[in-house]
């Protein structure tokens, strides 16, 4: 049993030793390229309020009816 414990304290320290390694060994990313969230975003943002404003209205003037 002490043979099975001391293979496997081995095997976690060597595998711990070759992580880094492994790590330092992928080339850097590069920049990403510039993406322009202009236009999207804004639109998104027009629609959101708009149907924000559409469930505020339907909600308040359900009240209401009654």
């Amino acid at each position: 049993m002490k043979f099975l414990e001391r293979i496997s304290l081995f095997a976690i320290i060597v595998a711990l030793m070759l992580v880094p390694t492994v790590v330092l060994g992928q080339p850097a990313n590069p920049d990403p390229p510039g993406v322009p969230i202009d236009g999207g975003v804004g639109f998104l943002l027009a629609a959101g309020a708009a149907y924000g404003v559409k469930k505020y209205r339907d909600h308040k003037g359900e009240g209401q009816g009654e």
